[in-house]
Parts: C-alpha cells; structure tokens; sequence
C-alpha cells in the first residue's frame, strides 16, 4: 500500500519512527555512554549481555539509568557503578527499547505526516521509475525539506 511504503521511506530518510514499536541495539561491548538511535525514545525495556564466560544475562535496573536530553536518550550505569565485562563478540550487549511517537496517527508530528502524503500522492501519480517530458523538483525539496525539519541531520 502506498501510504505504508512511504511511511517506510520517510521514517529511513528521517531515522525515525513514528508509531511506537521495540526495537533491539546490538553493541560488540559496553561504551562508557550509549545513545539509543532513533528518537523519540518512549522507554529502554531491558538490557542483555553475553559475561566473560559467554553466558547470556540481563542486567538489573538498579544497574543503569536512561535519560533523555529532550531529543536523544541515553543509557549509562548507575552512580558509582560501572559496566560488566562482556566477552569477546559482535553481539555482547543488547538493547531493546521502545521508539516512536506514540500508538496512533494523531501522534506523529504534522510535518511527518505531510511527508508521508506528499510522497504518496508523488507516486500514486508518477507509478514509473523514469518520468520524462517534465522537470519538477518541487515535491523532492517540500519533502526534504519537511524531513530536515523532524530531524536536522537528514539529507535527501
């Protein structure tokens, strides 16, 4: 459907996600701060990690605290404690987090919304890869630059 496959796009071009889902951060050990991508973060559920002996554990919530800045949240260990030591692979810690604006569409911001329309309503009237005997960037430069405004590292 074109509305979801534009909700797709706009969410990839913005690093975002606009309805609340889980999502799962992979880490090959513990930095000293993590930032969750993907903003907004509504929660950091449960954080995982394979010890120094390769045997998979959660660790306690009384181990680590999140915070947001209002825009990124980050994760780092409870006042004057540190992280475990993990063991040596790729996929030693994990993070799973809730990101999104909320459950329903009358949570996503306006601008994301008319994004995802503009785009829609791009493809539902030029359904070719190749659209010849026009140029138009106009629709490209509303939605890049509707993207921009959700998040200002976005470039399109």
């Amino acid at each position: 459907d074109l509305i979801q496959a534009a909700t797709d796009f706009i969410e990839t071009q913005v690093d975002r996600d606009f309805l609340c889902r889980v999502r799962t951060l992979q880490l090959c050990g513990f930095p000293y701060e993590i930032e969750i991508p993907r903003p907004p973060t509504q929660a950091v559920l449960r954080i995982q990690y394979y010890d120094a002996d390769n045997v998979l554990q959660t660790l306690a919530t009384t181990e680590w605290y999140s915070y947001s800045d209002g825009e990124y949240t980050r994760v780092l260990p409870e006042y004057g404690k540190s992280w475990p030591g993990t063991a040596d692979r790729p996929d030693a810690v994990f993070i799973e987090y809730e990101s999104g604006y909320g459950n329903t569409s009358d949570d996503v911001p306006a601008r994301g919304k008319q994004a995802i329309l503009m785009v829609a309503r791009h493809w539902y009237d030029n359904p070719s890869a190749v659209v010849t005997g026009t140029i138009s960037t106009e629709v490209k430069l509303a939605v890049a630059s509707l993207c921009r405004s959700l998040n200002p590292g976005t470039y399109l």
